[in-house]
């Protein structure tokens, strides 16, 4: 007996996806972290709050944050006394199981019945799936506005509507995520198509582009008028040119843990046998995102950048996988084979677990890392309380996460996400992905940076032994400083003179 949906007995369909629920839940939990970059845009939002505008330190406007609408869903939820951190990955968490939901609903609905589950089960135990699920940035809420304008956007080409609806979450695509623009070039190339063809109005095409602008045109607008800049400085600070030596290594690092070699044939099977419409268009989406991590030369964290697009990968490889079923007697056996291939090939991150290289870090590794920079940013904040630390040192980092929102200290980006100057240095040689552009020693004295990292931090439990020699960065050559207080050690590089870091600390302990 089947259901309406074409689940059998519909209690398979329930039981499907119960255990699609129980393990992205599982997947979840287990992954669950928070990254230094979410607090970036905490800070702006908490600034908001307070007064002082969309800045990240108050009186300087530079866009240092990539996300728009994410930001100032942050602002709502701190706003209503909301923890950041958790209303984050529980956004980020709830917009998780929604693609879930959406991808099981889609399938059942173009008749893919049992089928219907095998993407949402191999996104359920994948590990960057449910791990970007949480880590406090917009990930996984930009990646169900991609998935949800998508499937709008073919059900009003199916049923030869106004694409209204699609533009829209296309323009909120585009203001979480600026990249979300090349999504909305290929969807105006299909309505475009249509149009050529005579199966659409124009119109319709008109209708599209407008809808669009609504959204867009006037945060754009604002943009230019409150920052002076048509573009987020992120742009400028992250993305050094065509980098095709790292973005392969990226991707193929991709495609290795993930083992698409081996359920790649899915889709190529999918685009010979039955291609239609909605292959066409979901298969462009993947292709363009492709692409343009190719250009930006992938990212910084593990598989982040191939997130968006991942639900969409992951169905166009259930399709194939469902396509390349043979008919008739026997089938059945085939399909499940198929469909244990696709979600055992998913699980393999989360059992083979991604080690730093190449410039890219771990999940593990952001999230510790991340813990570890918030506690300095609270001693710091302790010090200024208690009247130890001034409050108005302008701080230099090479992380302008969690340490500066917990210390809440004028700081300076030493990569420029939040300084107009240092984001558009040249890039002489490639180095760390997204993390190219540093800081000049000028620079740093002409800012007046009092307390600068020397290696990603600035909080010590013990002297670390180099700190009786000079050290020589891109952004600093000369002595290190360092202060006992409240039983540890600040550790770092001044632009103070001798004299004027000697007065601006006599009430602390001056080991060097």
């Amino acid at each position: 007996m089947r259901s309406r949906l074409g689940v059998p007995g519909g209690a398979l369909g329930g039981a499907l996806a119960v255990l699609v629920l129980s393990l992205f839940a599982a997947g979840v939990a287990h992954h669950w972290f928070l990254g230094d970059d979410g607090y970036i845009c905490f800070r702006y939002a908490r600034n908001l709050l307070d007064g002082h505008g969309l800045v990240y330190n108050p009186g300087e406007r530079v866009e240092g944050y990539t996300t728009f609408l994410w930001t100032m869903l942050m602002a709502g939820a701190m706003a209503m006394g909301l923890a950041p951190e958790l209303t984050a990955n529980a956004i980020g968490t709830a917009s998780g199981a929604a693609i879930l939901a959406l991808l099981v609903a889609f399938s059942l609905r173009r008749g893919a019945g049992p089928w219907a589950f095998a993407a949402p089960l191999a996104l359920a135990v994948n590990r960057t799936f449910t791990a970007w699920s949480t880590g406090g940035l917009a990930t996984q809420f930009f990646a169900l506005l991609v998935l949800l304008s998508a499937l709008r956007f073919l059900s009003e080409r199916e049923k030869r509507v106004l694409p209204i609806g699609s533009a829209l979450l296309l323009g909120l695509a585009i203001l979480t995520r600026p990249e979300a623009v090349i999504f909305a070039a290929v969807a105006g190339l299909f309505v475009l198509g249509d149009v050529v063809r005579g199966e659409r109005r124009p119109r319709q095409l008109v209708a599209w582009g407008s809808a669009l602008a609504v959204v867009v045109l006037p945060h754009f607008l604002w943009r230019l008028s409150y920052y002076g800049e048509p573009l987020p400085n992120t742009f400028h600070a992250k993305v050094s040119g065509l980098w095709l030596e790292q973005s392969t290594v990226y991707l193929g690092l991709f495609a290795r843990d993930h083992v698409l070699w081996l359920v790649a044939p899915f889709v190529v099977v999918l685009f010979v046998r039955a291609r239609d419409a909605a292959h066409r268009f979901l298969g462009s989406l993947v292709l363009v995102h492709v692409a343009y991590v190719l250009y930006v030369g992938g990212d910084r964290f593990e598989y982040r950048f191939l997130t968006p697009v991942l639900p969409i990968l992951y169905w166009l490889l259930a399709e194939g996988a469902r396509v390349a079923v043979p008919k008739g007697r026997g089938s059945r056996p085939v399909g499940v084979l198929f469909a244990l291939v696709l979600v055992g090939t998913a699980a393999v991150p989360t059992f083979l677990p991604f080690q730093p290289q190449h410039g890219i870090n771990s999940l593990e590794k952001m999230g510790a890392l991340a813990e570890w920079r918030a506690e300095q940013g609270r001693f710091l904040r302790e010090l200024v309380d208690e009247g130890l630390l001034a409050g108005d040192e302008l701080l230099g980092v090479r992380g302008a996460g969690a340490l500066p929102y917990h210390a809440g200290l004028p700081t300076l980006d030493l990569h420029g996400l939040n300084d107009l100057e240092i984001a558009r240095l040249p890039v002489d040689e490639r180095g760390v992905i997204a993390h190219e552009k540093v800081a000049t020693e000028a620079i740093l004295r002409e800012r007046g940076v009092v307390i600068c990292e020397t290696r990603n931090d600035l909080v010590f439990d013990a002297i670390p032994p180099w700190v009786e020699r000079p050290i020589k960065r891109p952004y600093f050559e000369g002595p290190v400083r360092c202060l006992a207080v409240k039983g540890r050690y600040l550790v770092f590089v001044t632009t103070l003179d001798e004299v004027e870091y000697r007065e601006r600390f006599a009430h602390l302990e001056i080991v060097h």
